[in-house]
């Protein structure tokens, strides 16, 4: 493992470096999971409500929509836990074109200085 992790939005959590993990891999190098009652890294993971711009605590039960690049749904980042994705839609957009179209559209071309500082969403504890 190298230690990295996919990009998100709409959720904010802790993670703990100290934990000592189990983490699972197939023999592909993929995460496959965790073991159930392992010490885990990242916790008190919530997520955010877009109706009331509130955060709220995951709920391991439910369904929640995502989004992602192909490169991640096609297993290419070592995310095989999105293999089993239901209602998989490639949009059919390059990602570096959305990317500049939303730079360009919605910044007109300057990006607001408060995008270069962490906005507290990700929790690195001591």
């Amino acid at each position: 493992a190298n230690g990295s992790f996919t990009q998100v939005s709409g959720m904010k959590f802790d993670v703990n470096p100290s934990v000592v993990t189990n983490i699972q891999w197939d023999s592909n190098g993929f995460f496959t999971g965790i073991p159930e009652g392992s010490p885990r890294r990242v916790t008190n993971l919530q997520i955010l409500d877009h109706n009331t711009g509130l955060y709220h605590p995951a709920e391991p039960n439910r369904t929640y929509t995502i989004a992602s690049i192909d490169y991640l749904l096609l297993n290419k980042g070592g995310e095989a836990m999105l293999s089993t994705c239901k209602d998989v839609r490639d949009s059919g957009l390059n990602m570096v074109d959305v990317v500049c179209d939303y730079i360009t559209e919605v910044f007109k071309g300057n990006i607001p200085a408060y995008y270069s500082q962490p906005d507290g969403r990700i929790n690195i504890l001591k």
